[in-house]
């Protein structure tokens, strides 16, 4: 069963230390939730009339997936948490859809300040139906590994789906990479995604780095067997998009995907586009330098949303037809599929592509042989 997801920023403040951070030092300083309690009705009221607008016909078939991010949750009040999860289910419940909830956290603070939280959100939201996002600091794992033993053996009392993020950056070492996949192997983990937050604020420390971010995967997904992820690394290598369509019928096809399946709403209310990719989503927000398509609390914000379409695959056809390096690519195919080149302004310098899939594409034989025994392993456990 498909699925659509909306990922939706409450949180911008944390306490960790990530380098590849896809927040501003200012934001993170924040002690405050970014959509405040007083905004929640009006808030999930307008998703509410926007969601169903969106998808109208199609989204009786799909599971609806809402991501609370960015940063950390649990150092919020309970009176706030009793407000947020007690609008959000009203939302949930008026889409008439099965549905899971995701909710981040850097997993750095103490499980006794935690608990009270997650004791809250069961009292709106059973466990099946919810997924922790871990967002760990794979430059300090070792640091941390105390603290994410004691959070994630907490977190599996709470819920159903264990997710690990980590956020990219090019100082990454392979040697924590072991670590990692220990940590993932014994605790059975759902998911891994690398987050590629690319902003304008750390494009020295994340823009420059595709091979990294390749061998970093690489590292993790031979030692470990558990995640999804594998099964999603795998399209990449399966040549799926190597077929007789021309490049503007994958553009439009990974348009109607990124416009119906998935996008980035922020505290403002502001709908950006989520690009979903094999190694994990993208948004591209205003700390991206992206322009909002439209906003919830516009009269018209529907109607702009599904326009915009149009403009999208002009967008992609111009990026196409002025970026050379594309014309040459063996991959071309592959990458306009997930709408990749959308990030352009922000990795194509110097003549120079730093699509980090490229890598994925062109060492695919590296992978092949692992990956596989593990799609074989993997549907041995399930």
């Amino acid at each position: 069963m498909n699925r659509i997801k909306i990922a939706i920023e409450t949180s911008t403040s944390c306490i960790g230390k990530c380098v590849g951070c896809a927040l501003t030092h200012a934001q993170k300083s924040s002690i405050y939730p970014a959509i405040i309690e007083e905004n929640l009705l009006n808030f999930f009221s307008k998703l509410e009339h926007f969601y169903n607008q969106v998808h109208t016909s199609t989204k009786k078939e799909k599971i609806l997936v809402i991501e609370l991010v960015i940063g950390e949750h649990f150092n919020f009040s309970d009176d706030y948490f009793h407000s947020l999860f007690l609008n959000l289910k009203n939302f949930l419940l008026s889409t008439e859809q099965q549905f899971i909830v995701a909710i981040s956290t850097s997993g750095l603070l103490p499980p006794n300040k935690m608990e009270p939280k997650l004791k809250i959100i069961h009292q709106y939201l059973n466990k099946e139906s919810l997924e922790v996002h871990l967002v760990c600091d794979l430059n300090l794992f070792s640091k941390y590994n105390e603290k994410y033993e004691e959070s994630i053996l907490l977190f599996k009392q709470y819920f159903s789906f264990l997710n690990i993020l980590t956020n990219f950056d090019n100082k990454i070492s392979l040697e924590n990479c072991l670590l990692l996949s220990k940590f993932l192997s014994r605790h059975d983990i759902t998911d891994l995604q690398l987050v590629y937050g690319l902003k304008n604020h750390n494009l020295k420390m994340v823009g420059e780095s595709k091979n990294i971010f390749f061998d970093i995967y690489k590292e993790i997904l031979k030692t470990n067997t558990t995640t999804h992820r594998h099964i999603d690394i795998l399209e990449i290598l399966n040549n799926q998009f190597t077929t007789d369509l021309e490049i503007k019928e994958h553009i439009e096809l990974a348009v109607d995907n990124i416009l119906l399946n998935q996008y980035f709403i922020s505290h403002e209310g502001n709908v950006h586009y989520f690009l979903p990719t094999p190694i994990g989503t993208i948004e591209l927000d205003s700390r991206a330098g992206f322009f909002p398509i439209t906003n919830i609390y516009q009269e018209d914000s529907t109607k702009i949303y599904l326009d915009s379409k149009k403009n999208l695959i002009k967008d992609l056809i111009k990026i196409y037809s002025q970026n050379t390096l594309c014309h040459n690519c063996d991959f071309q195919k592959n990458c306009y599929s997930y709408g990749i080149p959308l990030l352009h302004k922000l990795f194509y310098n110097n003549n120079k592509c730093n699509n980090p899939l490229l890598s994925f594409f062109e060492h695919q034989n590296d992978l092949n042989f692992s990956i596989t025994n593990t799609l074989n392993d993997w549907k041995a456990l399930n």
